[in-house]
């Protein structure tokens, strides 16, 4: 069974975020391409044929005083420049889905669990939509960033062309709030938001509530993600530094190779320099996506673990005592650890959970008695998420509890249900597999595999799972009560 995203792991590392990002990385490095080359590696190519086909024209234009036109491009590169940017443009709208299956494979090879391209695309397939109208947001306000931030120096560049200097110094002090403004607006948007995706990701919230969620966990963390990124911007300046003096070593070589000699072949070597540069750099843009995702899916980790912001006021942590019901999570209070918990009643059946936890009774069956208290266990973890809770906080709150309590299959139970009430059953699949590797001979992590099968339409898989279910269950009434739902109706 494949694993699910990941649980964050509580072991401190002192190594620096991008030491820990290049390590895993480069540890991961074949997987981390694979994930990336569905959307990357196009939008890479294309980027690298536009930059070559269009370098001719780019030629004529610097050079145009020359006695020899290099090779113009004409309609035919203008039509293959035209192509190739409408191609990417188009690829560019499935962005926010890469970003987010690299995510997805970072959280997992951070745990050192072992993932695969098809899961990680399939997995974060339900919030593509809501993270594209996040990224969306993201990309106009730092347009807009950019347009305040810069709008002073290109209006100074134009005054300045005419107006005398006295009356530019005036214009340039009249400006310079507006330049702040949108310097200011960009550092916000670009280290607030930066972990919009990691929030998103583990905790399967919507886009715009990631959004808040990256605003929560950097508030008290600015100073520290302003260094981290200044840092992650210095790799990627150093990534990019080769192949750009190459594309441009070509392109200033071929325009001063055109005005020296009327050979048109002086300007082959500098083509091909030009060209070099432009593969390089389509290479670099294709191992840029996951070294950035996983800087930014550590940071999210690191500062989760530190405590840099309160966890949601809504999600308490989840019971350690019961596993949730098929229809919906029901809250209980805490008893006493001799005492018997009162019979529950749940709208659908569920069987028994787990040797540590209680047994829950389908309908009219009554609870068998709770268990005393894992060792060790804090009282913070009594209370429960009730129904008034959403589905990300159920998920970040039985995230906390696995980060702080290791794998446990009743807990792995709850966030697989809450998985399944978020519509995301690929994630439930993958929580309920966990939980049956944990306890392979509980009847109760299969039937909920059953049910995760069914809510993704995989009728064989959901059979499978429940003739498995009921050749492990013995109790004849959860049997009766299992065949008789009309949930499973399609199953037989």
């Amino acid at each position: 069974m494949t694993s699910s995203i990941t649980v964050l792991n509580p072991t401190a590392n002192p190594k620096p975020i991008l030491a820990r990002t290049i390590s895993l990385v480069g540890a991961n490095f074949i997987a981390f391409l694979r994930t990336a080359a569905p959307l990357s590696l196009p939008v890479a190519l294309f980027t690298a044929t536009n930059a070559i086909v269009s370098f001719p024209m780019l030629v004529n234009q610097l050079g145009s005083a020359s006695r020899l036109r290099v090779a113009p491009g004409g309609l035919a590169g203008l039509f293959v420049t035209l192509c190739a940017g409408i191609l990417v443009l188009a690829l560019g709208m499935l962005w926010p889905w890469m970003d987010a299956a690299l995510t997805y494979e970072a959280m997992e090879r951070a745990e050192g669990r072992k993932t695969t391209t098809r899961i990680a695309w399939r997995n974060v397939r339900p919030m593509a939509i809501s993270l594209w109208a996040a990224h969306a947001l993201r990309v106009a306000a730092m347009a807009l960033g950019w347009v305040l931030a810069l709008a002073p120096l290109l209006l100074l560049l134009m005054v300045g062309q005419r107006a005398p200097v006295g009356a530019l110094f005036i214009v340039g002090v009249c400006l310079v709030p507006l330049g702040i403004v949108g310097w200011a607006l960009l550092l916000f948007i670009g280290l607030r938001w930066s972990l919009l995706y990691p929030a998103v990701v583990a905790e399967a919230r919507s886009g715009f509530s990631g959004l808040e969620r990256s605003n929560a966990l950097t508030r008290r963390a600015t100073l520290t993600m302003l260094g981290r990124s200044l840092q992650l911007l210095a790799v990627l300046a150093l990534l990019n530094a080769l192949p750009s003096v190459l594309m441009a070593s070509g392109t200033l070589g071929a325009v001063g190779a055109s005005q020296a000699t009327d050979a048109a072949g002086q300007s082959l070597p500098f083509v091909i320099l030009h060209a070099l540069g432009a593969i390089l750099q389509a290479l670099v843009f294709w191992i840029e996506r996951p070294l950035v995702t996983t800087f930014f899916t550590l940071c999210y980790l690191d500062l989760r673990k530190r405590g840099a912001a309160p966890a949601p006021p809504a999600a308490a942590s989840l019971s350690p005592y019961g596993a949730p019901a098929l229809g919906q999570l029901r809250s209980a209070p805490m008893p006493p650890p001799a005492a018997p918990a009162p019979a529950i009643s749940y709208s659908r059946p569920i069987e028994k959970t787990f040797s540590h936890a209680p047994p829950i009774a389908a309908p009219g069956i009554q609870e068998a008695p709770r268990f005393d208290a894992p060792a060790g266990l804090t009282a913070e973890w009594g209370s429960n998420v009730g129904p008034s809770a959403s589905n990300s906080q159920r998920i970040s709150a039985a995230y906390d509890r696995l980060n702080r309590e290791g794998e446990r299959p009743d807990v792995l139970m709850v966030l697989g249900q809450a998985y399944l009430d978020a519509g995301n059953p690929e994630a439930a699949t993958d929580a309920f597999g966990r939980a049956r590797a944990l306890a392979p001979s509980d009847p109760a992590p299969i039937l909920m595999l059953c049910r995760a099968h069914l809510a993704g339409g995989e009728v064989p898989r959901a059979r499978e799972a429940l003739r498995a279910y009921l050749a492990l269950e013995t109790d004849p009434d959860h049997r009766a009560a299992v065949l008789t739902d009309p949930l499973f109706s399609v199953l037989r």
